[in-house]
């Protein structure tokens, strides 16, 4: 009796010893390596180890406002007759300058500018004392404000203009007009630590008589110093415009976007590993969202093709990654209940499908061309015949060719990396 009851004890201990095993042995199954790949962007239980750098944009330290008075901008500035001009540059000036500040005026061709008091300024171009017959100089203009600002401490310049090279009885005008890219150029090679953008606005331009010569003339936002503080400033000048609807383009040169800032806010039904790094439970195939941060990017990035065709998305080991470009969509704002301020998300449906291995890694970039060439509207105003045609800018070409080849260029994207895994 005693050797039954010590056998059928035995067996009860076998099987919970094998029951034993088989759990553990399907726990190790359960939980092995999540980052199958050994890339060296995730631990072994999928967390990420890549340190990346996104770009954020600053509110300058201060602003230093320079504007032209000349010939060529007398439309915007006729006696008691209001024009967007007006109201959009007392807008941005005042904006950023209290009310004992100082509006450099550039009113006379290769002098310095003359420092007015804002109210001054302002009673000045409403009643038309800024009309004249003068002509100013654009590379002498810039160069004076780059070597007035002090962008090392965060100081911005911005010059507005209609940006029109036209020396006034100079009889080497079309001699320095074919010179004109050459001298934006080697002014801002003696500045190769500071950014630019340059925004394109339109307003009325009104004829010496008071009637309308056209209702969209184009001037422009000029705008140097540190990149953080340029994209800063970019973003609220070209909001302000384009809640007035007379907002064309921007373009910028010297700025490195650095990582894109991705956040994924649909995930299917995967399983978090770290949030917006890594994902496990995959099957088969699934469907997620990444939301791409476009405010500190170029505002063509709000066109869906062009934003298309400037994401990557590479597997490392063979999976597929489509883009549902039928289905993008954009969440943008221009204010936050408070004040002007810029936020725009791009939303890219993503599926990812017919992985090879137990886990993946992708490789996404947001890819920043060299040289960001203006949009159609931007281009109307180009290639000018006539220096007093005030529906084009005369020389422009001279001006966007010089930033084009003295700029720095970035030509490395930086990416960053997500991690799908069956585990």
């Amino acid at each position: 009796m005693k050797k039954i009851i010590l056998n059928l004890m035995t067996a009860a201990n076998l099987f919970k010893c094998t029951a034993m095993c088989f759990v553990v042995t399907a726990l190790i199954g359960c939980c092995g390596k999540v980052n199958t790949t050994d890339s060296k962007f995730f631990t072994e239980d999928g967390m990420s180890t890549e340190k990346t750098k996104t770009f954020v944009s600053q509110q300058p330290a201060n602003v230093k406002f320079y504007v032209e008075v000349s010939g060529s901008m007398n439309g915007f500035f006729r006696s008691n007759l209001s024009t967007k001009f007006k109201n959009e540059v007392w807008s941005v000036i005042t904006d950023f300058m209290s009310s004992d500040g100082q509006v450099n005026v550039y009113s006379e061709q290769n002098k310095a500018a003359v420092a007015v008091p804002v109210n001054t300024f302002r009673d000045r171009m409403n009643k038309g004392t800024f009309v004249s017959t003068s002509s100013t100089n654009v590379p002498d203009m810039i160069s004076r404000m780059l070597d007035d600002v002090n962008t090392k401490s965060s100081e911005v310049g911005v010059l507005i203009s209609d940006m029109k090279y036209d020396l006034v009885g100079n009889s080497a005008l079309q001699a320095l007009i074919t010179q004109y890219s050459t001298d934006i150029r080697n002014i801002m090679m003696r500045h190769r630590d500071v950014a630019v953008c340059l925004i394109a606005a339109t307003s009325e331009y009104i004829d010496k008589n008071g009637n309308e010569a056209a209702p969209d003339s184009p001037y422009y936002y000029l705008i140097v110093g540190k990149r953080s503080n340029v994209v800063f400033m970019r973003n609220f000048i070209a909001t302000l415009l384009n809640n007035n609807k007379s907002f064309v383009d921007e373009i910028e040169w010297g700025i490195d976007y650095l990582s894109p800032s991705i956040t994924v806010s649909d995930y299917d039904y995967l399983t978090e590993i770290e949030a917006n790094k890594s994902y496990g439970g995959f099957d088969d195939e699934c469907s997620i969202t990444l939301d791409f941060d476009i405010t500190n990017y170029p505002w063509t990035f709000e066109n869906k093709d062009y934003l298309v065709k400037h994401i990557s998305i590479k597997s490392e080991y063979g999976a597929e990654a489509v883009i549902d470009t039928k289905k993008i969509t954009y969440d943008i704002s221009f204010d936050d209940g408070k004040q002007l301020k810029r936020t725009a998300i791009a939303k890219i449906p993503v599926k990812i499908q017919n992985m090879f291995d137990k886990s993946d890694v992708f490789e996404i970039t947001l890819k920043c061309p060299e040289v960001q060439e203006p949009n159609m509207r931007f281009m109307r105003y180009l290639n000018s015949q006539d220096v007093n045609d005030v529906t084009t800018t005369y020389s422009m070409e001279g001006l966007l060719q010089g930033f084009y080849s003295s700029m720095e260029r970035f030509k490395e994207s930086k990416p960053v990396h997500l991690l799908i895994s069956t585990k």
